[in-house]
């Protein structure tokens, strides 16, 4: 969920282990209140990484954000992660922690994929 006061916008990353690599698919879909929803997800990137690669440390971005894992259903959540039947939710609570968890995913995502189609994870402030 990329999602911030009056811009909605959703990111859908699929991840698939191979014996070698992983490959990730992202794929996006926004909406603002002008426009009708939209059912489509547009793809970002598909890339394969290999299993030695380590520029990409989500891992770690899971273990610096681990105090946003909460099973309080009332929040909102802004990160879901599904393997088959196991789910960790991440929520934030307030719009600073949203925003600091945001920038952190940004940052994380970039690593991966620095090209950033149409800005979606964030622009450099200069």
């Amino acid at each position: 969920n990329h999602s911030v006061c009056s811009y909605f916008g959703f990111e859908k990353i699929t991840i698939t282990k191979k014996i070698d690599s992983i490959k990730v698919i992202s794929e996006f879909n926004e909406l603002t209140f002008d426009e009708k929803y939209d059912p489509d997800w547009n793809l970002v990137f598909e890339k394969t990484i290999s299993k030695t690669d380590s520029i990409w440390k989500f891992e770690k971005f899971i273990s610096r954000n681990f105090k946003h894992i909460n099973s309080d259903v009332s929040k909102h959540p802004i990160l879901i992660i599904k393997n088959e039947k196991d789910t960790i939710i991440f929520y934030t609570d307030g719009l600073r922690e949203l925003n600091d968890f945001i920038a952190d995913y940004y940052l994380t995502m970039r690593k991966l994929h620095p090209e950033n189609k149409n800005g979606i994870y964030g622009i450099e402030i200069e």
